[in-house]
């Protein structure tokens, strides 16, 4: 190493005086900020071609000595990579700090920071080629999410998630601090559609799974919070797959007043779906378009509006279904002649208009108003008749895997007519405040929200064996007895009100010790009912490396301790207070859970390379469940308050760039959720279940992102995700769903891309058209590369002894994708 870099390390940790490195000089002083006008902390910035430099601090600010009154070219570096470089002046005597806002050039500082907010959870950064290149059949924010600790998904179709035991209506999603609301009706992952959050237009994603802070809403598992991107200056992204195709665009005005993103997408998972095991004719098109545009009426003042309007629409016209399962010593096959139609769709619009006032530079405050509305609806008449038989199993044989003795016939009619419209208006009033010194901070905010919902279902289910119907004893001989059947309307209108106030205070600076301490509040006036959640977390680093302006490689490995704990309050929406037989509970009380997470973080460096540690145990008491049971990925409640119980567990996660420039991560979960319920027997007399499992009680479960490169050709890059989940109980409807009798398998899929870089910012092809193109890249993606049939859920088809046989509903099978992106400036 260079003796005057030595020097200069030396100086810099003995804490000598910067002026003793350069009499002759003078001092300039800059500030760093964004297109939000936003500090930027953690740049490395140095005259072009010096040693001497300064790091950004919280503020954005830092202080080089460079030559007097000359122009001087100063380059900034972020993780070792040069980000920006650019010209300033030092004035002599000068005590002002020169604003530099990060514009065009500074591409690669465009981070996206999957965060934890103040005080716990996960704190992850993420490069936007990790989410793009990420290689799933979702390819989307959600596929992420879904590989993170505590987080699982039994279905690759779907979009939702469950966390450490909740299910998938107890996740809060946030986009630009509005909330996002999901479709109600649908019952399979293949009438799902696009999810709202597109990748193309992400900044910054903050997700916590649990002790999360009371600025956020009413929900028992977690929160998932989107900013979307401000535009720097033109630039357009193109996303073509054989799955579906996605066009992104944004601009900033020449005066940098007005800004603007937007984007359109389509979809459709015709493909995938042909590798069911249902045959038939399926037409999915599913589409959105989405947008952010900014206006500054004033340095302090601006406008947003964010926009969506979606229309997804699933057909199928079902011919036949051949399933084989069982096991190696009994294995059957049913065979299902199958007709008629099933249809779903839905429309959904959502805008927001935001008022956003600085009245000065450590007060923001903030106005929205919002309305979201979806119009859903559900049609199917499919009717079929089955065969079950008994496979050869006997390999010699000329008849091997095939039926050779049927076990039973019988026939089917599926019928259903359902509509669901929703309206959600509200305002909603946020504001924050940070001390000068920034030991304290504070965030309120208030809303008021309108709600109306109409709905109207009609469904029932008539199965035969052998041509048999018959009535239970009670019911006529000529008598026909369905085996399900609900009928019902509903028309709802109410309001809510919320409120909350948190504090944040910095109580011991040198260990960055922080207390969060926060409430938030609601009143619902469908029930009456006031829900009050208190929360808190608190974080420290106790080998903290006081001299922040060090470079990452002279740093102590950083290890940050937290806990938090809280009430977390969730009142029903909707779908909570519908019975099985359509009727409604409108006097449904809120579910609750509490939470307590303990947690360590350690950031150490490895191979010269930053890596993260992040371990987390936790325990949440259940208190006023509502019980549930799957129906694929729909969740049918019982619509009453009779459940109490507990999850515990201990979540994993280990992530760098094991290849440099490369993001991989590691996780691993354990999980225990129980409960007990209290329901009325077959004699009428009130009983408590013993301890179940909870639907969504998965013991284990281990995520693998992985990327690697070609040794010698940093242009051909591989993608790995692997996941794998221990099995689930299954319940049944009645009282089979107080006895912990079914199991679904566990669940491994694997899926893996390859990658060829056409063009980045190092290398392109040449010519004038390549001049336009930023970067590019085309991948080839087997999904389900190893051919795994994961269970979602099981059909029941009864023999000619009226025996009953479950039989699996296979997801997906093994397919490829291919996908180009090309990204323009």
């Amino acid at each position: 190493m260079p003796v005057n870099r030595l020097l200069l390390i030396a100086l810099l940790i003995l804490g000598f005086p910067e002026e003793m490195l350069a009499q002759q000089s003078c001092i300039l002083r800059m500030e760093l900020r964004d297109q939000e006008d936003k500090p930027v902390p953690g740049v490395w910035i140095k005259p072009l071609g010096s040693l001497n430099g300064a790091l950004t601090n919280e503020d954005g600010r830092c202080a080089i000595k460079v030559p007097c009154d000359s122009a001087i070219r100063i380059e900034g570096f972020f993780e070792r990579k040069r980000v920006f470089s650019g010209q300033m002046v030092a004035l002599k005597d000068s005590t002002k700090y020169q604003i530099a806002y990060l514009n065009a050039g500074v591409g690669n500082m465009e981070l996206l920071r999957i965060t934890s907010g103040t005080g716990t959870g996960l704190n992850i950064e993420l490069k936007p080629r990790a989410v793009e290149g990420m290689t799933g059949l979702g390819s989307g924010i959600e596929n992420i999410i879904k590989t993170l600790p505590g987080v699982f998904s039994n279905n690759e179709l779907s979009s939702q998630y469950s966390v450490r035991g909740g299910n998938f209506d107890e996740n809060l999603v946030y986009v630009n601090d509005v909330e996002i609301y999901r479709p109600q009706l649908i019952h399979s992952g293949q009438q799902e559609g696009l999810s709202f959050i597109n990748p193309l237009l992400v900044k910054n994603l903050k997700f916590s799974a649990g002790g999360f802070e009371a600025r956020y809403g009413d929900k028992q598992s977690s929160v998932l919070d989107v900013e979307y991107r401000k535009p720097t200056r033109f630039e357009s992204t193109i996303d073509i797959g054989l799955l579906g195709a996605s066009l992104a665009v944004e601009q900033l005005s020449a005066n940098r007043r007005l800004s603007g993103i937007g984007s359109l997408r389509w979809r459709s998972n015709t493909l995938v779906l042909n590798t069911l095991d249902v045959r038939g004719r399926y037409v999915t098109n599913f589409y959105d378009a989405q947008w952010l545009i900014a206006y500054r009426l004033t340095p302090r003042l601006r406008i947003e509006w964010l926009g969506n309007t979606a229309e997804n629409r699933y057909r199928l016209n079902p011919e036949s279904r051949e399933t084989s399962f069982g096991t190696a010593q009994n294995a059957f096959n049913l065979y299902v002649a199958m007709g008629g139609q099933e249809f779903s769709g839905y429309n959904s619009a959502m805008s927001a208009l935001s008022l956003i006032w600085k009245p000065r530079r450590s007060t923001e405050l903030k106005l929205i108003g919002s309305a979201f509305a979806t119009r859903e609806q559900e049609v199917f008449d499919v009717f079929g008749a089955y065969s079950l038989g008994l496979l050869d199993k006997d390999p010699s044989s000329e008849t091997y895997g095939k039926p050779i003795r049927n076990l039973g016939a019988g026939s089917f009619i599926d019928h259903g007519r359902n509509r669901l419209n929703t309206r959600v208006i509200n305002l909603s009033q946020l504001g924050n405040w940070n001390s000068s010194n920034k030991k304290i901070s504070l965030h309120w905010g208030a809303r008021i929200q309108q709600e109306q919902i109409r709905d109207k279902i009609h469904e029932w289910l008539y199965n035969d064996s052998s041509e048999y119907n018959i009535p239970p004893f009670g019911f006529g001989r000529d008598s026909v007895v369905m085996d399900g059947y609900v009928s019902g309307r509903a028309k709802l209108s109410s309001w809510r009100a919320s409120a909350h106030l948190q504090s944040s205070f910095l109580i011991h600076k040198s260990s960055n010790t922080r207390i969060t301490v926060g409430s938030r509040s609601q009143y619902w006036s469908l029930n009456g009912q006031w829900i009050h959640s208190p929360r808190i977390q608190l974080s420290m680093e106790p080998n903290r490396a006081y001299n922040t302006s060090l470079p990452d490689s002279l740093r102590r490995d950083v290890v940050r301790l937290y806990l938090a704990g809280g009430v977390y309050n969730q009142p029903a929406f909707y779908r909570e207070m519908r019975r099985f037989d359509g009727t409604l509970n409108t006097q449904l009380r809120a579910q609750q859970s509490i939470h307590f997470v303990a947690g360590m973080e350690r950031t150490f460096m490895m191979w010269g390379r930053k890596f993260k540690w992040l371990s987390e145990a936790y325990y949440k008491q259940l208190q006023k469940q509502v019980p549930y049971l799957f129906d694929n990925i729909r969740i049918r409640y019982y619509a009453e308050n009779s459940s109490k119980g507990y999850s515990w567990g201990v979540d994993n996660r280990v992530n760098g760039e094991f290849i440099p420039g490369l993001e991989s991560w590691f996780t691993l979960s354990v999980l225990q959720s129980k409960e007990r319920i209290s329901y009325r027997n077959s004699t009428g007399n009130e009983v408590i279940s013993n301890w179940l499992r909870r639907p969504t009680d998965k013991r284990v479960n281990a995520a693998i992102v992985f990327q690697d490169e070609l040794p010698g050709n940093k242009r051909y890059r591989m993608n790995l995700n692997l996941i794998f989940g221990t099995g689930m109980p299954y319940y049944l409807g009645g009282n089979l769903r107080y006895k912990d009798i079914y199991r679904i398998p566990p669940y491994r899929r694997v899926d893996i891309g390859f990658t060829k870089v056409i063009a980045d910012a190092e290398s392109k092809p040449k010519g004038k058209l390549w001049n336009m193109v930023q970067s590019s890249w085309v991948s080839l993606e087997i999904y389900n590369m190893l051919g795994i049939d994961n269970v979602i859920s099981y059909l029941w088809v009864k023999d000619f002894s009226a025996n009953i046989y479950g039989v699996p509903e296979f997801l997906t099978g093994r397919m490829l994708n291919l996908r180009l992106q090309v990204r323009l400036n």
